[in-house]
C-alpha cells in the first residue's frame, strides 16, 4: 500500500508553487469567529445583491422538479437569455457561474499564454496556471483611473504569441469600464478577447442585457468580431450567488465546442428555473433593487467624502467602489489632507470587529486598498457607525439582541391615540419629536373601535428617501444652494411643509442674497418635476424609479379586510400618486374629476379597492389643514352611501372620531388633530434605525383593523403578549365565520393563520410588533403561543364539547393528517418532512415549531403528519388546513354541557 508520502508523488509538481484563490468565508463561520449573530453583520465585501432573490423567483423555484435530471443543454435558458441580450441561443453555453466556462475556454483552446490585466479578479491567473499557460501581467493605469493599457496588451501579445486576452469591464475591484472601441482594437490582435462583464448591469443606465452601460455582449462572436468573447453571471444583479449561474455568448463553433466538453449536468434545476425568473422580472429587480442599491452606493461615497476623505475612492461603474486608505494625507484627491486613524489592515480587522465586512488586499498593486460593495441602508449605517467609533478610538461594540428588543419593546409601548393625546404629541411635534414616535402594538389596541383608516403616501407606504428627497437636494444643487438631509428634517419639523416644491422654494431663498436673486416658485417646481419625472437633463433616470414600496398589496388588502374604509391622503399631485399606485398595483377609487384632469373615462372602482378615495394637491389645502382628511372621509362616506346627517361638519366630526391618521411628519399629526381624528406618527426610512421600527409601523396601521364587536356569551377571548421581542394582540372567537386579519411580519405564517382561521370557521385577529430583522423565531413562535392562549380562554370550562377531531387534507400531491384531543394535557407531534431551508420568508423548522406553539399553549393533545408531498409549500398548508378541520369537529358543541371525561374535568 503506497504511503502518503509515495501518494503526494502523484500530484503535479507546479501545484506546490500555486497560489491558491482565496473566496469569502461563509456568514455562519464569520459570525462566529466575530463573536455575533449573523444578522449583526454588514456584509460589504463579496458584491452581492444583498435584497436577495424577489418573491416570484422564489415561488418559481418553490414548483421546480429537483428529482429529475436537469436539461443539459439549458435549452430554455438559452431561448431566455438570447431574448434578454439579443442574441441567438447557438452563441449560448451555460455554467456554474462564469467562472466555470472561463476554465472550460481554457481547455478547449489550450493557450499557450494569456495576458491578464492587472489589477483584477484573481480567478483569472489562477484558473491560467491550472491550464499550465503562461500567464503574462499587463499593469493598468495608476489610481485612481486603472484603465487597461491596450497598448501594453497590444506588445504582450505581439512578444509572447498569446492566443487569449482576458479582460473584466467593469473591473473588479477597480470598478472601470474599458470601451468599445478598445475592445474593436484588441479584437484585431490574431488571438481569442475575453470580456467579463460580471457587473454589466450596474453599469449605470438601468439598462440590462445589451443595453447595458459599455456592454458589448451584442458582438461577440459576429462576422465583424468572431474573436469576441463576452462571460455574463446571475450572481450578482439577480442575487443568485448560491446557485452559481453564468454563461458565454460566442461564436457558434466555439461555443459548440465548449458545450462538447462541460460537465452534462453543470446547471441544477433550481439555478435554471432561478435564472429565467430572473430574467422575466429583470425590470422588478432593477427598479426595486438594483437602482436602489447604485443610489445607496453613490450616497454612501458622498457622505464617506464628507466625513471620512481618508477613504479615497476609485471611479467606479460597477456595485462595488475601491478605496484608496490614505495614512499620511498626501493623497492628490484628498484635498482636506486628514489621515486615515489605521492603515488599511488594521482597519480591515477593526470593521471585522464590529460586524462590518469588507473586502482587503494585502499585498500587491492594492496594498493599502480595500473595497467596499453596495449594500442596504441599514449596511451603511452600520458601517459609517463602525468609522466613526475607530475614528474616535471606541471599543468595539455590536449591537446584541438584547438592545434591539429593547428598541422593539419601547416601540411598542408609544403611541399617538385618541385626540388629547394626539394633540400633546403635535406639540413635542413642534420640537421635532412626533415623526420619531412609531406606534407599536399598543397603538392598535388605542385605536379600538375605529373604522376609517387615513393612510400618507410618502415615508410610510413608499420609501422616497431617494426620490422626493433626493430632487429637494439635487433641485438646490441646480441652483448653487447645498440642501443637507439635515435642512430638510428642519423644515420637515417646523411644519406647513407638506408640499415638497414649497420646502425646496423655501431652502433655496434661506441661502439667497437677495429674493430677487431667488428663482420663482414655478420654475423651482418645474426642475423638481423634471429630475423627479423625467427628462433630468442628465444620463440619470427620474428619480421616481428609485422608490420602493415599504408594505405589499397583501399588507394592504389585510388592512382593507371586514368593513375598515381606507383613504389615501397625500400631498403628492394626482398624477404622481396614481402613477404610484399603479406601480405597486393597489388598487383604488377616483372621482369623475380626478379622472378628467388624468384624461381618462370615469370608471366605476372594484368593489375591493384598497383605497376607496385617494386625497391629493388638487383636492384643496395641504395638511396640517384638516381640509385633506375630512375629503377623504366625505368621499368614504359618499362611496358607501352613508348620509352624513345634520350639518355637514357635524357627520364628519362623527366619522373623524372613528378615524386614524397614519403619517410621518408634523403636519400629519397636526391635520389628524385639527380633524378630531387619532394619530400615528412613523419614523420616515431616511432615519437611522428604520428598517427595525417598521415592523412596529405596519403592526400598529392593521392595528386599525379592530375585532368584531363582542357577543354575549360568545366563546371568545383576546391575550395581549409583550415580551423584549414581541408585542402581540391576539383575539380569538371560536364560533365565527372564518374571519381574520392577521399580521406578523412573516407573510408566509399571515398566509397559515389565515387559512386555520378560514377552515376551523373561527375567527382570528392577529398582530404583532416583533424583531424579525434577527430572524423570524421569536415572532413566529411567540404569535402561536398568544394566539394558543387566546384559545384556551375561549373554551373556558371545556363543557358540551366534542373534544377529539381527526382529519385527511390533501393540496395537490400533498396529504396530511391531523388527530386532536381537547384534552387540557398539552402534547404535540408535528413530522411536517418539509426538504427545503424556507418557505416563503418561514423558516420551515418554525413551520412545525408555529404548530407546536399553538397546541400546547392551547393545551390541547395533537398528532400531525404529512403522509405524502413533494411541495414544502404543500406540505405546510395542508398540515395547517388539517389542523384546521379537526379543530373545528374537537370545538364543536354537541348540545351538552357536561365535560367530556370521565374524570368530569378537562384541566
Amino acid at each position: 500500500m503506497a504511503s502518503a508520502t509515495d501518494v503526494a508523488s502523484f500530484l503535479r509538481p507546479d501545484f506546490a508553487a500555486l497560489e491558491a484563490y482565496t473566496p469569502v468565508k461563509p456568514l455562519d463561520v464569520l459570525a462566529a469567529e466575530i463573536g455575533v449573530s449573523v444578522e449583526q453583520l454588514a456584509k460589504l465585501d463579496a458584491n452581492e445583491n444583498l435584497y436577495g432573490p424577489l418573491p416570484e423567483i422564489l415561488s418559481a423555484v418553490s414548483k421546480s422538479q429537483w428529482h429529475i435530471y436537469p436539461d443539459p443543454s439549458h435549452t430554455a435558458l438559452r431561448a431566455a437569455i438570447g431574448d434578454y441580450l439579443g442574441v441567438s441561443d447557438d452563441k449560448l453555453v451555460c455554467g456554474c457561474g462564469s467562472d466555470e466556462l472561463i476554465d472550460v475556454l481554457m481547455r478547449v483552446t489550450e493557450p499557450k499564454a494569456i495576458v491578464n490585466c492587472v489589477p483584477t479578479f484573481g480567478m483569472y491567473q489562477f484558473l491560467g496556471k491550472i491550464c499550465r499557460s503562461e500567464v503574462i501581467a499587463v499593469d493598468r493605469t495608476p489610481f485612481p483611473a486603472f484603465d487597461v493599457d491596450v497598448a501594453g496588451v497590444e506588445r504582450a501579445v505581439r512578444d509572447s504569441g498569446a492566443s487569449l486576452v482576458i479582460i473584466a469591464s467593469p473591473n473588479n475591484p477597480t470598478g472601470g469600464l474599458i470601451s468599445e472601441e478598445d475592445v474593436r482594437r484588441l479584437c484585431a490582435l490574431p488571438c481569442l478577447v475575453v470580456i467579463d462583464e460580471a457587473y454589466a448591469e450596474f453599469a449605470g443606465n438601468g439598462n440590462g442585457g445589451s443595453g447595458a452601460a459599455g456592454s458589448v455582449a451584442h458582438l461577440a462572436g459576429t462576422p465583424e468580431l468572431p474573436n469576441l468573447i463576452v462571460f455574463r453571471t446571475f450572481s450578482k444583479w439577480a442575487a443568485l450567488a448560491g446557485l452559481r449561474v453564468g454563461y458565454s455568448v460566442a461564436h457558434p463553433s466555439l461555443t459548440a465546442a465548449m458545450a462538447a466538453i462541460k460537465q452534462p449536468y453543470n446547471v441544477n434545476v433550481v439555478a435554471d428555473v432561478a435564472a429565467r425568473a430572473a430574467l422575466a422580472a429583470y425590470p422588478r429587480v432593477r427598479d426595486q433593487q438594483l437602482m436602489p442599491m447604485l443610489s445607496e452606493l453613490a450616497s454612501m461615497q458622498e457622505r464617506l467624502a464628507a466625513d471620512h476623505p481618508w477613504l479615497v475612492p476609485a471611479p467606479t461603474r460597477a456595485n462595488f467602489v475601491l478605496f484608496k486608505v490614505d495614512v499620511d494625507g498626501t493623497e492628490p484627491r484628498n484635498a482636506s489632507g486628514a489621515k486615515a486613524p489605521l492603515e488599511a489592515g488594521p482597519l480591515v480587522a477593526e470593521l471585522r470587529r464590529r460586524g462590518v465586512l469588507v473586502r482587503y488586499y494585502p499585498k500587491g498593486a492594492l496594498a493599502g486598498f480595500l473595497r467596499i460593495s453596495a449594500g442596504r441602508p441599514r449596511d451603511t449605517q452600520r458601517l459609517f457607525r463602525a468609522l466613526q467609533d475607530i475614528e474616535a478610538g471606541t471599543e468595539a461594540m455590536v449591537p446584541t439582541d438584547a438592545d434591539r428588543a429593547a428598541v422593539a419593546a419601547s416601540l411598542a409601548a408609544t403611541s399617538v391615540a385618541a385626540s388629547a393625546a394626539a394633540g400633546a404629541a403635535a406639540g413635542a411635534a413642534a420640537a421635532g419629536a412626533a415623526a420619531a414616535a412609531a406606534a407599536g402594538a399598543a397603538a392598535g389596541a388605542a385605536s379600538a373601535g375605529r373604522q376609517w383608516l387615513l393612510l400618507d403616501m410618502d415615508g410610510v407606504l413608499v420609501d422616497v428617501s431617494r426620490s422626493y428627497r433626493g430632487a429637494i437636494v439635487k433641485t438646490a444643487e441646480r441652483y448653487g444652494v447645498r440642501v443637507t438631509d439635515a435642512d430638510i428634517d428642519a423644515a420637515k419639523a417646523a411644519g406647513d411643509a407638506n408640499n415638497d416644491w414649497v420646502v425646496t422654494h423655501r431652502l433655496i431663498r434661506a441661502q439667497t442674497d437677495s429674493e430677487e436673486s431667488a428663482p420663482s416658485l414655478a420654475d423651482v417646481t418645474k426642475l423638481f418635476e423634471d429630475l423627479y419625472n423625467g427628462p433630468t437633463g442628465t444620463a440619470d433616470p427620474p428619480l421616481k424609479t428609485l422608490e420602493r414600496a415599504l408594505v405589499s398589496g397583501e399588507q394592504l388588502r389585510a388592512m382593507r379586510a371586514g368593513s375598515l374604509g381606507v383613504a389615501l391622503v397625500t400631498g403628492r399631485p394626482i398624477r404622481d400618486a396614481v402613477e404610484a399606485l399603479d406601480r405597486y398595483g393597489w388598487s383604488y377609487a377616483l372621482t369623475p374629476g380626478q379622472s378628467a384632469a388624468l384624461g381618462r373615462a370615469h370608471a366605476a372602482a372594484p368593489a375591493d379597492a384598497i383605497f376607496s378615495a385617494v386625497v391629493c394637491m388638487e383636492d384643496g389645502p395641504p395638511k396640517p389643514s384638516p381640509a385633506p382628511l375630512r375629503c377623504a372621509l366625505a368621499r368614504m362616506a359618499a362611496a358607501r352611501g352613508l348620509p352624513l346627517t345634520g350639518a355637514l361638519g357635524d357627520g364628519l366630526a362623527a366619522m373623524a372620531a372613528q378615524a386614524v391618521m397614519v403619517g410621518d411628519t408634523v403636519d400629519d399629526v397636526r391635520a389628524a388633530v385639527s380633524c378630531g381624528a387619532a394619530a400615528v406618527g412613523v419614523l420616515t426610512p431616511d432615519k437611522e434605525g428604520w428598517a427595525e421600527r417598521a415592523q412596529a409601523v405596519k403592526a400598529a396601521a392593521i392595528g386599525a383593523t379592530r375585532p368584531p364587536a363582542p357577543r354575549a356569551g360568545a366563546r371568545e377571548a383576546a391575550v395581549t403578549r409583550t415580551t423584549g421581542e414581541t408585542a402581540i394582540e391576539a383575539w380569538v372567537r371560536i364560533d365565527g365565520s372564518g374571519w381574520s386579519a392577521v399580521w406578523t411580519g412573516v407573510g408566509f405564517l399571515d398566509h397559515m393563520l389565515s387559512a386555520l382561521a378560514k377552515h376551523a370557521r373561527m375567527d382570528i385577529h392577529l398582530v404583532c410588533a416583533g424583531d424579525t430583522w434577527i430572524d423570524d423565531h421569536h415572532t413566529v413562535e411567540d404569535c402561536c403561543i398568544a394566539l394558543g392562549e387566546a384559545l384556551d380562554r375561549s373554551l373556558g370550562a371545556r363543557r358540551g364539547i366534542a373534544r377529539w377531531g381527526m382529519a385527511h387534507c390533501p393540496l395537490d400531491e400533498a396529504l396530511a393528517r391531523a388527530v386532536v384531543d381537547v384534552s387540557s394535557r398539552p402534547f404535540a407531534a408535528v413530522e411536517l418532512g418539509m426538504r427545503r431551508d424556507t418557505v416563503g420568508d418561514l423558516s420551515s423548522e418554525m413551520a412545525a415549531h408555529a404548530l407546536e406553539s399553538l397546541i400546547t399553549s392551547a393545551r390541547l393533545t395533537a398528532h400531525v403528519d404529512v403522509i405524502r408531498g413533494t411541495n414544502d409549500h404543500h406540505r405546510c398548508e395542508a398540515a395547517f388546513k388539517a389542523v384546521a378541520v379537526a379543530l373545528r369537529q374537537a370545538l364543536a358543541l354537541d348540545g351538552g354541557s357536561d365535560v367530556p371525561s370521565t374524570k368530569g374535568v378537562l384541566a
